[in-house]
């Protein structure tokens, strides 16, 4: 016999609520927190060196995005809408013009599904500028705002393993990334007076990249090695602020240098704070 999809939900929603583990053990599970609007800031660095061509050339970008994240619960556990309330971004390419965008290129919502540990289900992009498209993807937005989490009770020094497989195929171009992460809880730590929880990441990713860039077309490999951390509410259930870098080596090939494929080095750095709710 079927369950009703109603039932299942009140089951999950009760299931999580007494999967607390006993006084001081946290519960590390994604839930509709209370309230259910909360605003993040989230800023982006990402260079990308070219090596062998007798002088130095760099692609560079950088973003400064305001969000505004809404949450309701979903039969998979909880929906996300994400909107850019302001934005300031800039792509700088050799021998071509810089390119820079605002809010203004976005219109509509990021809108995708969040099971307890995180993992993302049905995604879907505001209409965006060529640019747009390509630097805020939905896949990018939810990894970059949910770090996995392990869905259960945890302890100080407790691990787990988590994978990431995406695909994002935009007016841009592709971008298909592959990871593989360990996550520690390392413990408790003091921010701005708040006890938190830390945790530690580091693993390797895999990017590939085919892109249009005003009319510039560019194909990226890379091999990055990721390292990280988060700081988590347990008590609101929030993440609060996070830092991710990712580095190695790759290779490029752009239209104004046909057949040549040159090394190139990748360096990335977001970081993620929780604004005053």
């Amino acid at each position: 016999m079927r369950t009703p999809k109603p039932v299942l939900a009140v089951l999950s929603a009760t299931l999580t609520a007494c999967a607390g583990g006993g006084a001081g053990v946290p519960s590390l599970v994604y839930a509709v927190p209370s309230p259910s609007d909360l605003t993040y800031a989230v800023a982006d660095t990402v260079t990308i060196a070219l090596q062998g061509i007798g002088q130095g050339m760099e692609l560079s970008a950088r973003s400064a995005a305001t969000y505004s994240v809404h949450y309701d619960r979903s039969p998979s556990g909880m929906r996300v809408t994400a909107t850019i309330d302001a934005l300031a971004a800039s792509v700088v390419m050799p021998m071509a013009s810089p390119m820079t965008m605002d809010e203004g290129g976005l219109a509509g919502d990021f809108v995708f599904d969040l099971d307890v540990r995180g993992r993302v289900g049905s995604m879907s992009s505001p209409q965006a500028t060529q640019l747009g498209a390509q630097v805020f993807a939905a896949p990018v937005v939810a990894h970059t705002l949910f770090p996995r989490l392990p869905g259960r009770v945890a302890r100080a020094g407790d691990s787990w393993v988590d994978s990431v497989t995406y695909l994002e195929d935009g007016e841009a171009g592709v971008t298909q990334v592959q990871s593989a992460l360990t996550y520690t809880l390392t413990g408790e730590s003091q921010v701005d007076g708040r006890t938190l929880l830390e945790i530690t990441f580091a693993g390797t990713a895999e990017v590939r990249q085919d892109l249009s860039l005003e009319g510039a077309r560019i194909n990226q490999n890379s091999q990055v090695e990721v390292e990280g951390r988060f700081h988590w509410d347990a008590r609101a259930g929030v993440l609060v602020d996070s830092e991710m870098s990712m580095s190695g080596p790759g290779s490029v090939r752009v239209a104004l240098l046909p057949g040549a494929e040159l090394p190139t080095r990748v360096r990335w750095l977001t970081r993620v704070r929780l604004l005053e709710r």
